[in-house]
Formats: structure tokens, sequence, C-alpha cells
């Protein structure tokens, strides 16, 4: 296995136009665009900002097979809206069931990439910093390390992306 440098511009872009392709075939997002991390002290990984697909939610919630008392999920989902007129509630319930769906993503995801990197030290992580109930939309920075960063390294870059704002400066590709 090989250790993956950012060394420079031409080797970044290609990088994120790899991991962008992989990305795709999941459908979880209808965007990805990278973030500007230039002038991060932290280094040798790349930062997107993702915004979710409707298709993600529709796909999942046909293909999970999950019954609880009888009810299928999408019985439950209506259960659920019906029964939580507060946003907030409704968002502590449905966060955790979202984040389980996207870590089974990311982890293939990851699993892809290092394949097509050819490097076992990739990390993959991603952390929801927008959540819109009524539309079911939703936004996420997406990590993607070349060194093994442990996660709580990985938490804290996600944490200073959103909190800095960082999450708004795209990048152009060449």
């Amino acid at each position: 296995m090989k250790n993956m440098k950012l060394d420079n511009r031409k080797n970044r872009d290609l990088y994120i136009k790899t991991i962008k392709k992989q990305f795709e075939k999941y459908a979880i997002t209808e965007t990805i665009d990278p973030i500007n991390t230039e002038d991060f002290a932290e280094k040798n990984f790349i930062a997107f900002k993702c915004l979710s697909s409707k298709e993600f939610f529709e796909e999942r919630a046909s293909d999970m097979s999950i019954i609880v008392e009888g009810m299928d999920i999408g019985t439950l989902l209506s259960e659920i809206d019906e029964l939580l007129s507060d946003s907030k509630s409704k968002r502590t319930i449905m966060l955790p069931h979202l984040e389980m769906m996207i870590k089974e993503v990311i982890d293939e995801l990851e699993l892809d990439l290092r394949y097509e990197f050819n490097s076992d030290s990739l990390r993959c992580y991603f952390d929801i910093y927008d959540f819109n109930d009524v539309s079911e939309e939703f936004r996420f920075v997406l990590l993607v390390s070349f060194d093994d960063k442990g996660i709580q390294k990985l938490e804290s870059i996600s944490d200073f992306i959103i909190t800095s704002n960082a999450v708004n400066s795209a990048v152009s590709l060449s």
C-alpha cells in the first residue's frame, strides 16, 4: 500500500475528481463541492460540502425491510409525522436514522476509495451541519483523509470547517 500526499494543485484536483466520481455512484447527494482548505494548519485531506438528494431517501426507505410491530418503515414514518408537530422532536427521532443511512454509504465509499487509491490509511468522515425536517434536505461535510487521522481529529477538523463558515468557500477545479 502506498502513502498518499496532496503535494500540488494538479494532484489535488485529480483526487477531487476521482472522489466525486466514486461518491456519485451512491446517489446520496444532489451536489458535492470541494471546500477551500488551503489555509488550514492540518494537511493531507480534502473536504466537501454536500447537499442531499431526495432520491436517496426514497430509495433507502423503499429498500428497508424493517418491521416495527407489524408496520413497514413507510407506515411507521407516516405515523411519526402525524404524531410529531414539534420539529425539534421530529429531528431528534429522524437524525439518528439519517446518520445510520449515511454512515453505511460513507463506509462503502471509504472501501471503494481505499481500493481505488491502493491505500489502507485513507479515512472518510461526515458531519451533518444543516437538517431541514420540512423538506427532508440535509447538508453535510465529507472529509477524505489521506493519512491515518483518528476519528477525533477528523471530528475536530469538521467542527472547525462548520463553525468557521469555511463550508461556504468552494474551490474551482482547473
